[in-house]
């Protein structure tokens, strides 16, 4: 087995645990030489199938702040509240923003085969189709379904080479007839195979979102991802999702990860402190 392969506490799968919850770290990092070797085909095959393959994944509950960050105006700030399941070959996350003043939730669903997004606001339960999923979470955000529901780690997949973003990384391009007009660029870093920088390509390869990660912590014997960042290359906007709190230990109830219960009340367990 790979070192990248070795992993701590929580696995890598399901939506936003793809990203937030880093694999590989129990492996020390290593002196290693400045030039990026590309991989065989058989290496990236594997890398990129240690990345996305099935794994059990730990109940969690975490709080957050998302705020964002336009180049010009205000700054704007929302809480909320994400839990995480694994039932199955399935993972569920429940997204519940501004909580105390009856805000919007959504309910992502990920499986190997079949992913689904659900919505509640304003006393009204939908569906997402999946023509909407890169749609904002709200007006005047960067952040959509899409970029944590991580659908791309299902899809055919290409490796793009090698390259140094800070850091030695493995490009793999992602694509998927659902979503033709763009194409996914995921950089898996050469150490501990995580995700370091994800990017929605148009045409002509030109950069639309840029997700970027850092800021990690080991909470609980697991290397947590404690701030995402995402820019909208054509207005400079910026979304950052920052965890603040969170309880890794817990066994969530399978009945709040039903479309149905959303919109209900929610018992928040008790958290600890992030920073």
């Amino acid at each position: 087995m790979t070192p990248f392969a070795k992993l701590t506490g929580l696995a890598i799968m399901g939506a936003v645990s793809a990203l937030i919850f880093v694999g590989g770290l129990s492996a020390q990092t290593r002196r290693l030489e400045n030039k990026v070797a590309p991989l065989s085909r058989q290496e990236a095959n594997q890398r990129w199938t240690e990345f996305s393959r099935e794994s059990r994944m730990a109940d969690y509950c975490m709080s957050f702040t998302l705020e964002h960050i336009p180049r010009k105006g205000a700054e704007t700030k929302r809480k909320g509240f994400i839990f995480g399941k694994q039932l199955g070959n399935t993972a569920f996350t429940r997204i519940v923003f501004d909580a105390d003043s009856g805000g919007k939730e959504f309910l992502l669903e990920n499986s190997p085969d079949n992913q689904r997004v659900w919505k509640f606001e304003n006393g009204k339960l939908e569906e997402i189709k999946k023509s909407d999923w890169t749609k904002p979470f709200f007006n005047g955000c960067i952040y959509a379904p899409f970029d944590l529901l991580v659908p791309y780690r299902n899809w055919p997949v290409s490796y793009a080479g090698p390259d140094r973003i800070g850091q030695a990384v493995h490009y793999f391009d992602a694509r998927s007839e659902s979503f033709p007009d763009f194409k996914v660029r995921v950089a898996l870093t050469r150490e501990f195979n995580s995700p370091a920088q994800t990017q929605i390509l148009g045409p002509n390869d030109e950069p639309i979102k840029t997700l970027s990660l850092g800021s990690i912590k080991k909470i609980d014997n697991v290397w947590l991802m404690l701030e995402l960042s995402m820019r909208d290359e054509s207005s400079r906007d910026k979304d950052k999702l920052i965890f603040t709190r969170g309880n890794l230990t817990i066994k969530n109830p399978a009945e709040i990860f039903r479309p149905e219960s959303l919109g209900k009340m929610l018992d928040i367990p008790k958290l600890k402190n992030f920073r």
